[in-house]
């Protein structure tokens, strides 16, 4: 057990220390629940943070903390090899369960000068050991599901996406597997920024789930719940995996998710210029998505003169900045610096800028959807009855989730990997979590609202994250609350495959874009 000497909580905000990261040298990045080890090694170059989420990048790093989530951080100091300290971050969630650790490869000393100025505070030992090979545990059977989607992807050489979420935490690792081996009761994938330990027994079955970047293989426990960890290629045949009832989606072309035939992309354009709200789905760090929107945005004004392009990254304090930059009264840095972007949003801005210039040579209106960040986590923590209607930002309480949406937003963030009390949707457990994500629905939601509230009102193109908008879900779901039933959502794909059956009721269309370098390796 832990000497309580060696255990300091760090008094700052989890995402004030993430943003520390890059001057720890190199990190061991570890995500770890029911039986799986997924482990990133290398320097943290760069770190993006928002609103209760941050984003890590680097060469050996590719993954994203729910900062929402982390109750404190704790700075172990107690491991030690051949006299060497390896100091440990450990994100601990109210529970005290770990959402991530962050070994320092490098020893204490970039921890201590990166970390100097921040206060600590006593905190408990920790009973809590991790989950490593033991030279006493049973061996894998010939026979373990655990073998066949690894063995099949050494002997395709295909790239593949190695992927572990665990509620707080979801970690990627792409490349070309050349070996795996089995070893002191756990299958082991080693390779000089990667280590993936799986412990025997882990897996009962693997099982296929889409993704905007094609179906993946999951892994289901003994107990038949994710265990987090999922494999990805181009192809599941590459996986060993057959897959009845896929149908190719070609680069380049539309389709409908209700019945899964060709759309043309005049007729998508034609129809989505007659709703009320088009909403555009993105993945916030593909440049080639914030490409399709603009592609779309040009082709909506083309048959509609009066659209307006609305943008989650913005809170509506900033909504004068905007309104500037669209007049022409700013360069782009000062743009930049007077919407905050570094503060609210983070995202390199070169993604978006192309989205902005099209608005300011346009004359087009753009408007800030979202609210101040600290609303997001007061409504998170305490309900929007604890609010008082002066504090909520011009927003109106949310529509309770539904069930689906609950179970949705569990599925996108792996926190059935996270233990027995986010397992179930309708948990209370799972309720913070719930009331964040619908209070940025909400938002969008009342801010594109407010935009259609007057005489001939514009077309409002939403530019916002995709987990706002699949199914229905979140900001669909919300404007149909306040009245507003004609909207379409359109959403970008990289999927060379689907299956009609899985897809029903995502969006009114799917747009296929070519495969990317930084997709698979």
């Amino acid at each position: 057990m832990t000497a309580p000497a060696n255990r300091t909580r760090l008094d700052a905000t989890p995402a004030d220390i993430v943003a520390l990261l890059p001057d720890l040298g190199r990190l061991m990045l570890v995500g770890q629940g029911a039986g799986v080890t997924h482990e990133r090694i290398g320097p943290v170059e760069s770190v993006w943070t928002r609103t209760g989420m941050a984003s890590l990048s680097g060469a050996a790093h590719d993954s994203e903390l729910l900062t929402m989530r982390v109750d404190r951080v704790v700075l172990d100091c107690s491991m030690t090899m051949k006299d060497k300290v390896y100091p440990r971050l450990e994100f601990l969630d109210a529970d005290g369960v770990r959402l991530a650790n962050v070994v320092g490869m490098e020893g204490l000393e970039p921890f201590e000068t990166a970390l100097q100025a921040i206060a600590r505070l006593p905190e408990a030992a920790s009973g809590d050991k991790p989950d490593l090979p033991d030279a006493n545990a049973a061996e894998f059977a010939d026979d373990d599901p655990v073998h066949m989607p690894f063995d099949a992807a050494i002997a395709s050489g295909c790239p593949l996406v190695i992927e572990f979420r665990n509620g707080g935490l979801r970690q990627r690792w792409r490349g070309v597997l050349e070996q795996v081996r089995p070893m002191m009761g756990h299958l082991n994938v080693i390779t000089p920024d990667f280590h993936l330990h799986l412990k025997a027994g882990t897996v009962a079955e693997w099982r296929v789930q889409p993704g905007t970047d094609g179906p993946s293989l999951a892994t289901i426990g003994p107990d038949g719940a994710p265990t987090g960890l999922s494999l990805r290629t181009e192809r599941l045949a590459d996986l060993g995996v057959e897959a009845p009832g896929f149908r190719p989606h070609p680069a380049g072309t539309w389709i409908s998710p209700e019945n899964g035939t060709r759309l043309t992309h005049a007729d998508v354009i034609a129809e989505a210029a007659q709703s009320q709200v088009v909403l555009l789905g993105e993945t916030h760090d593909r440049a080639d998505i914030h490409r399709w929107q603009l592609h779309v945005a040009a082709g909506l004004l083309a048959h509609h003169s009066d659209i307006a392009l609305g943008f989650e990254m913005f809170p509506r304090r900033v909504q004068p900045a905007l309104d500037a930059w669209v007049a022409g009264g700013l360069t782009e840095a000062e743009f930049l610096a007077q919407s905050e972007w570094s503060t609210v949003w983070g995202f390199p801005p070169e993604l978006y800028l192309p989205l902005f210039r099209f608005c300011r040579e346009f004359r087009l209106p753009m408007l800030a959807l979202n609210c101040r960040r600290a609303l997001v986590t007061e409504v998170g923590k305490q309900g929007w009855e604890a609010i008082p209607e002066a504090d909520r930002d011009g927003l109106t309480p949310a529509k309770d989730a539904t069930p689906e949406y609950r179970r949705y937003l569990l599925n996108i963030s792996g926190g059935g990997a996270a233990g027995p009390k986010a397992a179930d949707p309708m948990d209370p457990a799972w309720d913070r979590f719930v009331g964040t994500q619908q209070c940025w629905d909400r938002a969008f939601a009342c801010n594109i609202a407010r935009a259609l509230d007057r005489p001939n009102p514009p077309l409002v193109v939403g530019i916002i994250g995709r987990g706002h908008l699949e199914w229905g879900h979140g900001t669909p779901f919300q404007l149909a609350d306040l009245g507003i039933a004609n909207v379409t959502t359109l959403l970008p794909t990289h999927a060379p495959e689907f299956n009609p059956a899985e897809i029903v009721g995502i969006a009114r269309a799917a747009f296929r874009l070519p495969a990317q370098a930084s997709s698979f390796g």
